[in-house]
């Protein structure tokens, strides 16, 4: 199982008058490029974070066949729910992230719950552990993603009150990320796909096909210019 280390990541945290003040921000108060360690999800009546990671899938062209981001924890941990959305930062492996990079997430729209409008990226995991990795397990659009772009761009958000666009009130949750040490940097861990066609042809399911006029389906890559 291949593993990718990120290079390049950030955090970045708003505050408001309330709470909706600061997850509707358009930048962030105060934010970190390549941080040792920092808040991933702090979370309060008037403050909001998120935290971005980029990973290099430049040498990956086949959709894998599974995967999952790994984040590292060394306190704040707790119940918390997260998960990973469709980002556009970092940009590439080497810019650094900024203060306006807060709400560079696809699809997202201030005011309104993330659900339906941004692009899922893995499952919601329900705990925040010390001094452990919690493993978010990749979607479809996620492993889609890697096979097609350079750069896997991902952001790190709160469920239950950042992605459904919920008031926390008077809770305050949080978490910290380390990262300076390759060891517990986040980290991509994924399954190779297997090259090939991998569509139906003529109604007939790919694993149900052996070849395609005498040619194996592992060799193809199109059918009449289709892949």
């Amino acid at each position: 199982m291949p593993t990718i280390i990120s290079p390049n990541d950030g955090v970045y945290y708003a505050s408001g008058g309330d709470y909706a003040g600061a997850r509707d921000a358009s930048t962030a108060a105060l934010g970190y490029s390549n941080t040792a360690s920092w808040y991933v999800h702090y979370i309060n009546g008037y403050a909001n974070s998120r935290a971005f990671y980029a990973f290099d899938t430049s040498g990956i062209s086949v959709v894998p066949a599974s995967a999952t981001i790994s984040v590292y924890g060394t306190a704040g941990g707790g119940a918390t729910n997260t998960k990973l959305v469709k980002s556009t930062a970092p940009v590439d492996l080497v810019t650094a992230t900024t203060n306006a990079s807060y709400n560079d997430i696809v699809g997202f729209v201030a005011g309104a719950t993330m659900a339906g409008n941004v692009t899922d990226y893995s499952d919601t995991i329900s705990a925040w552990v010390n001094y452990q990795f919690m493993t978010y397990t990749l979607t479809a659009a996620a492993l889609a993603d890697m096979a097609s772009q350079s750069v896997l761009s991902v952001c790190l958000v709160n469920y239950d009150y950042d992605y459904l666009n919920q008031s926390p009130g008077s809770v305050s949750t949080s978490g910290n990320y380390a990262g300076a040490a390759e060891a517990v940097r986040p980290k991509l861990d994924y399954v190779e796909g297997t090259p090939g066609y991998s569509q139906d042809v003529l109604g007939v399911g790919q694993a149900n096909i052996d070849a395609v006029e005498g040619v194996a389906t592992a060799d193809i890559e199109a059918v009449l210019g289709v892949s």
